[in-house]
């Protein structure tokens, strides 16, 4: 049966990654099955911590059951906030929650710290997933790992639905060489770091591919010129792809 199918994506403006990748995949695999999809996206703010709240209250505002006059039949979201959205038939597939109020509170990887104005966003947060995660019809996540954190904090269950590469049909098997690949956007909460750490200590000369882009190069370039990791440290930037 044919579905009219919404997936409901956080944009962060200029920023792309693995999750912009993820739901334009998911939106090209509907379609090739015969479903009428779109992708509803909504800017994502977090800085000051204040306009956090903003950002997810505006998916709890807007009308996602009928579009044109006529019914949407499934929402699809994705990461926070976006499953904040009202619907009946809600499914989530998630990418992740907002962290900073998670694992990652009140550590140098959060915007958030022990006082009471961060702890009142935090507990807003917590709230809102609580409920609005329950409210899905189903949950998937993109990993177990997900998955177990969903649980951890929210005591909420999920199956695990690893997303397919969009290049599975350009990878093949080749011979190892002398090199560690990174492929990730160049950002402190990706924690790079450790992987040049890791060089520093390795009793062999392997080396380490950087290819991606962000705001943490600078520091991760400074930090392998500190470790005398010379050419063992390679900062490629965005690679295209070719079909």
């Amino acid at each position: 049966m044919t579905r009219r199918i919404v997936i409901c994506a956080t944009q962060v403006p200029f920023i792309r990654g693995g999750a912009e990748y993820l739901v334009e995949g998911l939106r090209d695999a509907l379609r090739d099955h015969g479903h009428t999809v779109d992708i509803v996206s909504l800017p994502f703010a977090w800085q000051p911590p204040s306009r956090i709240i903003e950002s997810a209250l505006a998916w709890r505002m807007i009308d996602i059951i009928w579009s044109n006059g006529q019914p949407i039949d499934q929402v699809i979201c994705t990461k926070f906030p976006s499953y904040l959205v009202r619907h009946p038939q809600k499914t989530v597939w998630l990418v992740h929650q907002h962290r900073q109020v998670y694992d990652w509170y009140a550590t140098s990887l959060s915007d958030l710290n022990n006082t009471a104005t961060s702890r009142t966003i935090r507990q807003t947060i917590l709230r809102l997933d609580q409920q609005s995660l329950s409210q899905a019809q189903a949950r998937y996540t993109i990993s177990h790992n997900v998955s177990r954190r969903l649980y951890h904090f929210n005591r909420l269950t999920s199956t695990p639905l690893y997303p397919p590469s969009r290049y599975a049909s350009q990878l093949f098997a080749g011979p190892y060489d002398d090199y560690i690949l990174a492929p990730a956007r160049l950002d402190r909460a990706k924690r790079l770091d450790l992987l040049l750490y890791a060089l520093s200590h390795a009793h062999t000369q392997v080396r380490a591919i950087f290819i991606g882009t962000g705001p943490d190069r600078p520091r991760l370039e400074q930090l392998a010129a500190q470790l005398n990791l010379n050419q063992r440290a390679q900062f490629l930037g965005f690679l295209m792809t070719h079909n």
